[in-house]
This record gives structure tokens, sequence and C-alpha cells, in this order.
């Protein structure tokens, strides 16, 4: 075997080793690259979830603002309620006066049947605005809960992001150890294969290049 024949065998083997390196670097970049954009995306998604939250929560603050307005509404229907009754009972007890009929019987009744209306439109609008209010409640304490979920996924995106950020490394670095190694092996090969090949007219036992500088 020549000197640059040798020279050319072993170079060979360099940029066969060289490419396996360079696969695995490549390999271990784009892993880096795939786990920022996981992360990246966890994040957004994360920023997203917490802009929902904020959101919800919003919702539940008015909700509950309205809570006093609500309760203000029922007490001024009732107070208008009893304002209307009132005055619709002293005009029934004028009416009644001036026909000269005395508030016994059939009169009597009529006011007693009027005030007992006035009453449970009383009640009724007091009943109207409880159930107002506590949907109110029940609408401020879903928003909040629909917020604290949303902040949940959130969280759990960017757990999810960094596993896979995580995988996406390890890959990639798993990849470039297994470059080097394979590098190396081919390097140790392509060395074994040189020396344990004896050139023509090399004695037994001596190195190749012993033939290759003997030939220069």
């Amino acid at each position: 075997m020549g000197y640059w024949s040798a020279i050319a065998q072993l170079a060979g083997t360099a940029m066969q080793a060289y490419g396996q390196y360079q696969a695995g670097s490549t390999a271990s970049a784009v892993g880096g690259y795939n786990a920022d954009i996981a992360r990246t995306n966890a994040e957004a998604e994360r920023q997203a979830a917490e802009m929902e939250a904020l959101q919800y929560e919003y919702g539940a603050q008015i909700a509950e603002m309205d809570l006093p307005l609500l309760e203000a509404a029922t007490a001024f229907r009732q107070r208008q309620s009893a304002l209307i009754a009132a005055r619709t009972r002293g005009q029934n007890i004028a009416t009644i006066g001036a026909s000269g009929v005395r508030m016994e019987g059939s009169p009597l009744e009529f006011l007693v049947n009027n005030a007992e209306q006035a009453e449970m439109e009383q009640r009724l609008i007091g009943y109207q605005g409880a159930l107002a209010q506590l949907a109110k409640r029940r609408e401020a304490s879903q928003l909040r809960y629909q917020a604290l979920v949303r902040r949940v996924t959130g969280q759990r995106a960017v757990v999810a992001g960094e596993q896979q950020a995580g995988l996406q490394e390890y890959q990639g670095a798993a990849a470039q150890r297994g470059s080097i190694y394979a590098g190396l092996g081919t390097l140790a090969s392509g060395v074994g294969k040189y020396y344990s090949r004896p050139s023509p007219g090399q004695a037994p036992g001596a190195s190749p290049w012993d033939s290759v500088w003997g030939q220069q």
C-alpha cells in the first residue's frame, strides 16, 4: 500500500466520522430548537389562560356589583307597590264613605281582600328580588371557578411544555452522544482495518507504516 493511498483511506474514514458527528450535532440543534418552541408555546398558552381568567374574574366582580343594585331595586318596587296599595285603599274607603254604605259586610271584605293582595304583591316582589340576587351570586361563583380552572389549564400547559422540551433536549443530546461514539467507532475501525491488513511484501508482525515510510 502506497503512502498516498494510506492517507486517502484514513482521510475518507475521518470524513465519514466527521459526517456522523455533524449529523449528531444537527440533531442536537434541532432538539434544542424544538425545545425552545415547546416552551414558547406553553408560555403563550399560560398567558392566554391568564387573560381569560382575568376576564372571568372581571365578570364575577361585575356580577357582585349588581347585587346592591338588585337589592335597592327590589326595595324600591316594594315601596312603590305599598304606596299604590295605600292610595288605592284610601280611594276605596273614600268612595265607600261617599256612597253612604257602612263599612260592614261586602265593603269590608273588599278592603280586606285588597290588603291581602297588596301584601302578596309585596312578598312576590321580595321573592323575585331574592331570586335575582341568588342568580347573580351563582354567576359570580361560576365565573370565579372558570377563572380558577383556566389558570390550572395554563399551568398544566407549562408543565407539559417543559416535559416536551426536556424530551426534545434529551433526544438531541442522545443523538449527539451516539454520533460521537459512532464517529469514534468509525475511526477505530478504519485504523484497525488498516493495521490488520498487511501490505505486499510486509514482514509478519511489522507495521504497515514501515512499508509506507520505506517507499518514500
